[in-house]
């Protein structure tokens, strides 16, 4: 199945044209669990973000999950 992993914070938002085939949707919380850790440093140390997500959506565009991340 693919999901797209959509990036918000207070002032921004990214969708995820692309996304990627996962197995289920576990593994699309596991990869946007990733996403997020991944990007820790640099999204609270440059821009004082308290708060940013990774929306998951399902082939038909629905949401799926949210991972948040909260400093």
């Amino acid at each position: 199945m693919r999901f797209f992993f959509d990036y918000r914070s207070k002032n921004f938002f990214v969708a995820d044209e692309v996304g990627m085939e996962l197995p289920t949707l576990r593994a699309a919380a596991g990869v946007a669990a990733k996403l997020l850790a991944a990007e820790a440093e640099d999204l609270f140390s440059e821009t004082k973000l308290a708060e940013a997500s990774i929306e998951v959506r399902g082939a038909r565009r629905h949401g799926a999950l949210t991972v948040t991340l909260c400093l």
